[in-house]
């Protein structure tokens, strides 16, 4: 009898219930390779619910999508062909330019959402706080966008690409969207905070079903304050497919599951949009062999004294400095170097930019840099050693400047630095005057480096960075 109940109970339940999937990415970072195999598993799901969105940051990263003219271009019109949703605005959204990022917005068929931020232009009315998706049968799910704002309270991204916009702390904004649990039916965040404020954002916020997460690159699938959290690392490697179950009868959600879906791992795609992606992605321009690596050049203390180097050669500076976060590949393989490569480095268009500095100026840029990430070393360097002690409790003790041969740098000498303008605006240091403002960029002085030596090699390069920890 309570056999035949349990599945009478099941049957009800059954009945009732409606099945929908959401598959979602995030920091996709103009990587479009994989765009085929995801229409290809989206076109073969016989679920009837299935919606695709994105937690943020479509462009910077791949030349195929950041030097196409008009700039991020393939990424829209592969996304209006995959019938995206949604996209929350990430902080590399401004990396072109609010007028870029207007032109895109303009002709995506999705939307827009961030309801962290107050524009003083058209993105005012392109881009909305939180819209509400009614499915066929009449079940409501609301989605709020969100941006992170880490970068002294605003996204992190060059300040004078969001100027004019005001952002505002994302969890605090959130509470104002507690509405939103009542006027639908399932409540999901598309999430651009990094997951620390993803469990932060779940903890003050229960009415929450859903967080979909990005710009901290993870793997995250779990249940927190009964929110589940996920995301799906990062360059269109995987793709999330959440499956939610939904009690019409009740009104309530029966289940809510994640599943990973490693690309690499999917051999069938969709050949229309592959043709179109080759297309997209055959760019002679890219394929130029700029020089030769007599070893592959591996990891940020390597790439980030190749970059350095080229600053240091293009500029004539003593001294010059490259942000880890703007080193955005792991390595150059050893062999020809091409342009895409270069692109694929350092993607960001940055100028270059000369600052008269002494010992004390230097310091504090380096002991910005290192605070505000979390006490870890951020700064690349060339023409320079520096060495950083760190008491118990790993906050900075003292800072040590050196040349090259290790010889304390002198304090009465002044400097030049070269920085890019990434740095140059977005950290806090003191200077004596600013020497030159180049039209040249990062990537361009990159490649003129490379091209003049012809063959390079950072096989056996010195440590330029010490870091002491007390006990």
């Amino acid at each position: 009898m309570k056999k035949i109940l349990l599945i009478f109970i099941l049957f009800i339940t059954t009945i009732f219930a409606e099945k929908i999937k959401i598959y979602h990415v995030n920091d996709m970072h103009g990587n479009i390779y994989n765009f085929s195999k995801i229409a290809y598993i989206i076109e073969n799901d016989t679920t009837k619910n299935k919606l695709l969105v994105s937690a943020g940051d479509l462009f910077s990263g791949n030349p195929t999508v950041d030097i196409y003219n008009p700039k991020g271009y393939p990424m829209i019109d592969l996304m209006n062909k995959l019938n995206f949703l949604y996209s929350v605005i990430g902080n590399h959204e401004f990396d072109y330019g609010q007028k870029i990022l207007i032109d895109r917005i303009k002709q995506a068929k999705f939307k827009f959402l961030c309801a962290n931020f107050s524009p003083s232009n058209e993105l005012k009315d392109l881009v909305k706080d939180y819209n509400i998706y009614t499915t066929p049968e009449g079940i409501k799910i609301a989605f709020l966008g969100l941006i992170e704002t880490s970068n002294n309270g605003i996204p992190s991204t060059m300040p004078q690409k969001v100027k004019g916009i005001k952002f505002k702390n994302a969890l605090n904004i959130a509470k104002k969207y507690k509405f939103l649990k009542d006027s639908s039916d399932i409540f999901i965040v598309l999430s651009h905070l990094g997951s620390e404020y993803d469990f932060k954002l779940a903890k003050i916020m229960p009415e929450i079903d859903i967080i979909i997460g990005g710009h901290s690159h993870e793997i995250i699938n779990t249940e927190y304050n009964n929110v589940l959290i996920v995301q799906a690392k990062s360059y269109l490697r995987y793709l999330g497919e959440i499956t939610i179950e939904y009690d019409k009868e009740k009104k309530k959600i029966i289940s809510k599951k994640e599943k990973l879906i490693r690309l690499s791992k999917i051999k069938k795609y969709d050949k229309e949009l592959k043709k179109l992606i080759n297309k997209y992605e055959n760019n002679p321009i890219l394929k130029e062999v700029i020089g030769y690596s007599v070893a592959k050049i591996e990891g940020k203390s390597k790439l980030g004294a190749l970059m350095t180097d080229a600053y240091k050669f293009a500029t004539k500076a003593d001294i010059a400095f490259q942000n880890n976060g703007g080193i955005r590949i792991h390595q150059i393989p050893k062999g020809k170097i091409i342009l895409k490569q270069i692109y694929k480095l350092d993607p960001f268009m940055n100028k270059l930019i000369t600052y008269q500095m002494n010992i004390k100026d230097i310091k504090s840029l380096i002991k910005y840099s290192i605070e505000h990430h979390g006490n870890n070393i951020d700064l690349q360097v060339s023409g320079m050693m520096y060495e950083v002690t760190f008491n118990p409790k790993e906050q900075i003790q003292n800072i040590n400047l050196y040349d090259t041969n290790k010889k304390l740098l002198k304090n009465n000498k002044l400097y030049n630095v070269a920085l890019n303008s990434y740095l140059a605006d977005a950290y806090k240091f003191t200077y004596q005057k600013v020497i030159k403002k180049y039209d040249m960029t990062t990537e361009e002085a990159i490649i003129n480096y490379i091209k003049s030596k012809k063959e390079i090699n950072y096989s056996d390069i010195k440590p330029r960075i010490i870091a002491i920890y007390q006990k």
